[in-house]
């Protein structure tokens, strides 16, 4: 965080403060209410020190169906806790934090309501700090169009600003894949970025999808992979390591930062670590899933 202090969006570009175009990368959390043995200062530490990351993704579990931030006042307070513990944590090691409502239903007026209040106890907390950034809305479901999606984002928007002009991440149609379509319209506002979500080992988060975000560049938005993985996205199947290669590739030659999903030890392709790997920091290889070697190497580089 030292070497770029605050951020803000110029064009299509996330720049630092000398208004140098900058590329973050690092990992994401996994569910907060899943995975709460990593959300802690110790695993951010050793993934700053020994993965080199410089940006990491706090996605807060919100819908009550999954246990998240919605079921009651006692579990919002836990979740909340586990937010500002790793956002403390990310302004003491000099790391930048996104903080996400990881939600799919965020427009419902109930959840509105809940990501209002906590967006504006985030934003007027953390509103002196360069350090975190702010992702109002996961992934809208495939039903929804930008005309259903934008009205949120505005109001989110109104609300972070009314303490602190920090980026904010805007997601789109379809699961925060249909960039062009939110570019033609965007969202009024100043350092606004949008997130890109996809799987490598997904046919249709393909080349294709590249050619997608290439058209909102050119549309004049910034772009942010704030969640992407290796695997497939049902987590099944082999991993597509040239396919991530040359997606690395493609955010180095955009300036695109990225965060990875996921830090955690599930049985699935995107985790990290291996289900057998309890620790939550000091891992060695043989603690690290092949998806997780790789995004290790992948940072490193």
């Amino acid at each position: 965080m030292q070497q770029h202090g605050r951020l803000s969006v110029q064009g299509n570009k996330i720049v630092n403060e000398c208004n140098q175009p900058v590329r973050l990368r690092g990992m994401s959390l996994y569910w907060s209410q899943w995975s709460p043995q990593y959300w802690t200062k110790d695993t951010l530490q050793w993934l700053r020190d020994d993965w080199k990351i410089t940006v990491f993704r706090a996605p807060l579990g919100v819908e009550a169906d999954m246990g998240g931030y919605m079921t009651s006042p006692e579990v919002a307070a836990a979740q909340t806790a586990l937010v500002t513990t790793v956002v403390d944590a990310a302004i003491e090691l000099g790391l930048y934090v996104i903080i996400d409502w990881h939600d799919h239903n965020a427009h419902l007026p109930e959840h509105t309501a809940a990501a209002m209040s906590f967006f504006d106890k985030m934003a007027k907390k953390y509103a002196s700090h360069p350090n975190v950034l702010f992702e109002p809305w996961n992934e809208p479901v495939p039903e929804l169009s930008w005309s259903d999606i934008k009205p949120y984002h505005e109001k989110l928007t109104s609300v972070i600003r009314a303490h602190t002009d920090n980026i904010v991440l805007i997601s789109s149609q379809n699961w925060a894949q249909y960039v062009d379509i939110s570019a033609r319209d965007p969202v009024a506002g100043r350092n606004l970025a949008y997130s890109v979500h996809f799987y490598a080992g997904s046919q249709s988060h393909s080349a294709t999808f590249q050619a997608t975000c290439e058209r909102a560049l050119n549309l004049g938005v910034a772009l942010f992979a704030s969640e992407w993985g290796v695997c497939h996205w049902s987590g099944k199947g082999d991993l597509a390591l040239d396919t991530a290669n040359g997606w690395v590739d493609f955010f180095d030659k955009h300036y695109i930062s990225d965060t990875a999903w996921s830090v955690n030890n599930k049985d699935e392709g995107c985790s990290a670590l291996k289900p057998q790997t309890a620790t939550s920091s000091g891992w060695t290889e043989d603690d690290l899933a092949e998806s997780g070697g790789w995004y290790r190497n992948s940072l490193l580089q």
